[in-house]
């Protein structure tokens, strides 16, 4: 929303289907409430006592614009005019009739469920209705950003301002990207390339998010995703682990250890793509190439360290202002968020970082004592009190897998090990891990 628009009201008709339904309805709402729409929700703005029928239709006749929310319970209850639901239905209705004929759209729709013949489930009266489609909860953030944008006129692929004609000489435009584009492997020269583009790109980046002070101000992600999608190519397209080490390790150098408050791009930036690397490394199953990451000797400021340098250095400081001035959120949730923020349109969902977060976190507990950090952790991005890991758990395959020792048999090199009664022993003095949540630990290599 721009300085000068006027703030939209937006209400939100959905079923009390169960808790988790009213509890995905309630993250959807913060979520709209976050990209700026004033949102009316009845378990926030319905007093107990109050007359639900006449509350229901001064929302939805004096709201700029009402979302419905709905799954097959709540269209079963609208087609049949039942309860509450059925009584909004006809109010929502005959406004959605005068909205045709006006041509314009003050109800939007998001379905959360198709039918068995994979199409929208709607209410009868919304059939042809242009809708979000809701049915992956993993998504939610991102069309709740779309929701906002359609309510506020923005669309999210507005066609680019035209700018003036560059300085060719000097503008960085991540040329080496074209190059990586047309060939199947990149070499040293090439690769060198694109380390000093990148390392310029996330400077700028850096520069701009220094200006940042003012909190209300929410950071443009948008170039970190882009910087991501060339991350992704050049993933896929390096001979070697050791070569996404060095990259790594190059911007890694680039941070002023003295200045917390500085380079918040770049560290972010390493952190998601690191991550980012061994969620691609688990979804082609190369355990040799995740070894190569993990097994890399890095160096900062001519200290040798290893990967966990990143989890340790590569936290951004305005994550930690917002949450001081907001007082609403932890660390980790707020930085989930922004993760969630920049893997919108990647290829890699934030459920797949999260497995990955999960994994390293688990076999940095194995390679604890062998670590030539002096941090020797690895923290996962993930609320203390509203869990992801509990919440996507079911999604996460390969840690599922863990089950088997097939599985764990081919960990056992990265994990510096000779036999699964090793890995046993090991597992034995974990007390505590995160992982628990995904998979038992007697359950842990408990099938052939």
């Amino acid at each position: 929303m721009t300085n000068n628009q006027e703030r939209k009201t937006l209400f939100i008709s959905y079923a009390h289907t169960n808790d988790d339904h009213k509890n995905r309805v309630k993250e959807i709402a913060t979520e709209l409430i976050n990209n700026g729409v004033d949102v009316i929700l009845d378990i926030w703005d319905f007093e107990k006592g109050s007359d639900l029928n006449k509350k229901m239709e001064d929302s939805v006749t004096q709201s700029d614009v009402t979302l419905i929310i709905g799954d097959k319970y709540y269209v079963d209850k609208a087609n049949n005019r039942e309860a509450g639901v059925g009584k909004e239905s006809i109010i929502l209705s005959n406004n959605y009739v005068k909205n045709l004929n006006s041509g314009e759209y003050r109800i939007l729709y998001a379905f959360t469920e198709k039918d068995d013949m994979g199409d929208p489930i709607l209410p009868n009266y919304m059939l042809g209705n242009n809708s979000f489609d809701m049915t992956d909860d993993a998504n939610d953030y991102q069309v709740a950003e779309e929701i906002a944008r359609t309510i506020y006129g923005v669309p999210v692929e507005p066609k680019p301002k035209l700018q003036p004609i560059p300085d060719f000489l000097e503008k960085n435009s991540m040329s080496s990207i074209k190059k990586i584009k047309k060939v199947n492997i990149i070499n040293n020269k090439l690769l060198d390339e694109f380390i000093e583009e990148l390392k310029k790109e996330l400077t700028e980046l850096d520069k701009d998010y220094k200006k940042y002070q003012d909190i209300q101000i929410r950071r443009d992600f948008s170039r970190i995703t882009m910087l991501l999608k060339y991350w992704d190519e050049v993933v896929r397209k390096v001979d070697k682990a050791k070569e996404i080490a060095k990259i790594s390790e190059e911007l890694l150098n680039t941070l002023d250890l003295n200045d917390r408050n500085s380079n918040d791009a770049t560290r972010i930036f390493i952190r998601l793509s690191f991550v980012y690397t061994i969620a691609y490394a688990i979804n082609i199953e190369n355990i040799e190439f995740i070894e190569d990451l993990i097994k890399y000797d890095y160096t900062v400021e001519d200290r040798e360290t290893d990967y966990t340098i990143i989890n340790n250095l590569c936290n951004p400081s305005f994550i930690q202002n917002e949450i001081y001035e907001r007082r609403i959120l932890d660390y980790n949730t707020h930085y989930f968020e922004v993760e969630e923020r920049i893997l919108r349109d990647i290829d890699f969902k934030i459920v797949e970082i999260l497995e990955a977060d999960v994994f390293l976190n688990f076999i940095t507990l194995f390679n604890k004592e062998k670590s030539k950090s002096q941090f020797n952790n690895w923290k996962i991005v993930d609320s203390q009190i509203y869990s992801k890991i509990e919440k996507y758990k079911n999604r996460f395959k390969y840690l599922k897998s863990f089950k088997r020792e097939k599985t764990i048999n081919q960990l056992l090199s990265l994990l510096n090990m000779d036999n699964l009664e090793e890995f046993i022993e090991k597992l034995e003095t974990i007390e505590y891990s995160k992982f628990f949540l995904v998979i038992k630990k007697e359950e842990i290599a408990s099938q052939k």
